[in-house]
């Protein structure tokens, strides 16, 4: 979500339209703290949520996934460091994750993500070039 926050708002600047505060970007991760800056950039470019996985049809239904991870690691060290500096446990002694379900839930969540950060860097490279050739044809005219 970090990535399409950082992409959107590269592009949204670029076409002069209002980017999402990025002030947290690189400071926090609780992934619900982004869903705003993510929703904006779906709606600004108009894309939709519909991933084709039954339960995952809107950004409603996406932010009650982000929630329910959160429920089991709030701000996502748990997953990526599994122990404290101390050795002890991030999480409860049985908590159970089903990863083959989980990953039938997040594979194409995950894949929509990733569609939209090549579809915002493939758009900010074709309007950065379009300013650039237009820039060069405006300087040959008036110089």
């Amino acid at each position: 979500m970090k990535a399409i926050i950082y992409h959107g708002a590269q592009l949204l600047g670029l076409l002069d339209l209002e980017a999402p505060n990025m002030s947290k970007l690189f400071k926090d991760h609780q992934p619900s703290t982004f869903l705003p800056g993510v929703k904006a950039i779906f709606d600004d470019l108009e894309w939709t949520w519909d991933t084709g996985t039954a339960g995952i049809s809107s950004f409603e239904d996406f932010k009650k996934l982000v929630e329910g991870i959160e429920e089991l690691d709030p701000f996502s060290y748990n997953f990526r460091y599994p122990t404290d500096t101390k050795g002890k446990a991030a999480t409860n002694h049985h908590t159970v994750v089903n990863v083959v379900d989980f990953s039938r839930n997040m594979d194409p969540i995950l894949e929509l993500l990733d569609y939209a950060i090549l579809d915002l860097c493939t758009k900010f490279d074709d309007i950065a070039e379009a300013k650039f050739v237009l820039q060069s044809i405006i300087e040959q005219i008036s110089g």
